[in-house]
């Protein structure tokens, strides 16, 4: 086991409170940002977890998510029939084992994720919102580390640039009725980023 599979497992055996702390959790931000790396730790973390998650490549100018995994149809912003697909696995809930249904996807408007916020309330659902923004510098590491040419690089950057710019961050006001916690570290230090999120999931 590595450290950070242990700092995780610790924090699990920790907080008794997790191992019954179903409801809907949306990842949100920019793309290279650190969504699908937190997504997958707390999906290993806590229990009767669902992850839905966006393909966010660059590789197009928008995310888009195949809704039967990696054939089929995809669909371009793809947020409510993801969220339609975790109130179906919502509502086959077993008594007693309430699921978590993990979203992460850019979520980069008020609009969404008021969307999401009152999807989960009206079926009755805990709901947290996390912003996952990281250090230049990380995403840099990440949009670097593909292995493609010099012009597709320069396209991807470029997209990158754009997607965000286009994500408008959670302000004060939205922060008043939008449980929300904000992460600006989330590649840096992704065990912090996984306790913030967990003490804010507790209580929310």
């Amino acid at each position: 086991m590595n450290q950070s599979s242990a700092v995780r497992v610790a924090l699990r055996r920790r907080d008794p409170a997790l191992q019954n702390s179903g409801g809907l959790m949306v990842i949100g931000g920019p793309p290279f940002q650190g969504k699908s790396v937190l997504a997958a730790h707390l999906a290993e973390i806590l229990p009767h977890a669902y992850k839905l998650e966006v393909v966010d490549n660059l590789s197009l100018t928008s995310e888009h998510w195949y809704p039967e995994g990696l054939t089929g149809e995809r669909l371009h912003t793809p947020l409510r029939s993801m969220l339609d697909t975790a109130l179906g696995i919502w509502n086959r809930r077993l008594p007693g084992a309430p699921p978590l249904i993990i979203v992460s996807a850019r979520a980069g408007t008020r609009a969404s994720r008021r969307l999401a916020h009152q999807t989960a309330m009206a079926a009755g659902m805990k709901f947290l919102y996390v912003e996952a923004f990281s250090h230049g510098i990380r995403a840099l590491e990440r949009l670097s580390s593909l292995v493609l040419s010099k012009h597709e690089l320069l396209l991807r950057m470029r997209r990158y640039d754009a997607a965000k710019q286009q994500y408008i961050p959670v302000g004060p006001e939205e922060m008043k009725i939008l449980p929300a916690v904000r992460l600006r570290r989330a590649l840096s230090d992704p065990d912090g980023a996984i306790r913030t999120v967990l003490a804010r999931w507790a209580v929310a």
